[in-house]
C-alpha cells in the first residue's frame, strides 16, 4: 500500500499547487485514481488532504499582495482586450491546447470572430513550474481574413 500512498501524495501536491480543487474535489480524484474505492483508505487520504491543505494556506499567508499568478492574469486579459484568445491550464498537451484553442475560436465565429491570435500553457507546462521550473506559454497567430487585410 506504499506505493499507492506515494502516489496519492504525489497527486496532492499538484492539486493543492494548482490551486484549482476544493479539498473534496481533491479526495474524490485520489480515491478514484488511486484507491479505486477503497474505503479502506478514504480516514488516511481525509487526514492527509486535511493537514496538506492547512499547511498550504498558512504558506499563502505569507506571500506578497501581487504574485505570479495574479500577474499572469492581468496579462491574459489584456491580450484579450487586444483579440487573442487566452486560456489557463488549457488541455494536458500542446497539442489538447491547441485543439481547445480552435474549439473556443469556432465557439466565437471561427474567421469571423476578430481574434487575431492565441496564447495559452497546459496542464504539463504547469507541473512544470511546482519544482521552480519556468512557465512554457504556446502562442501563435490566427490568419487573418480578407476583412482585416483591407
Amino acid at each position: 500500500m506504499s506505493e499507492e500512498r506515494d502516489w496519492a501524495r504525489e497527486i496532492l501536491r499538484s492539486c493543492l499547487l494548482s490551486g484549482y480543487y476544493t479539498r473534496e474535489e481533491i479526495i474524490e480524484i485520489i480515491a478514484d485514481e488511486v484507491f479505486e474505492g477503497d474505503e479502506g483508505e478514504e480516514q488516511w487520504l481525509r487526514r492527509i488532504v486535511r493537514r496538506e491543505w492547512q499547511r498550504k494556506r498558512a504558506e499563502e499567508s505569507t506571500w506578497p499582495a501581487t504574485t505570479d499568478c495574479d500577474r499572469l492574469d492581468a496579462l491574459f486579459l489584456a491580450l484579450e482586450t487586444d483579440r487573442i484568445l487566452t486560456r489557463h491550464r488549457c488541455g494536458l498537451t500542446i497539442q489538447d491546447g491547441r485543439d481547445v484553442i480552435e474549439s473556443l475560436r469556432e465557439e466565437r465565429g471561427g474567421e469571423n470572430s476578430g481574434l487575431r491570435g492565441y496564447c495559452f500553457y497546459h496542464l504539463q507546462d504547469m507541473e512544470g513550474c511546482f519544482d521552480g521550473g519556468s512557465l512554457f506559454l504556446a502562442f501563435g497567430g490566427f490568419p487573418p481574413t480578407a476583412k482585416q487585410c483591407l
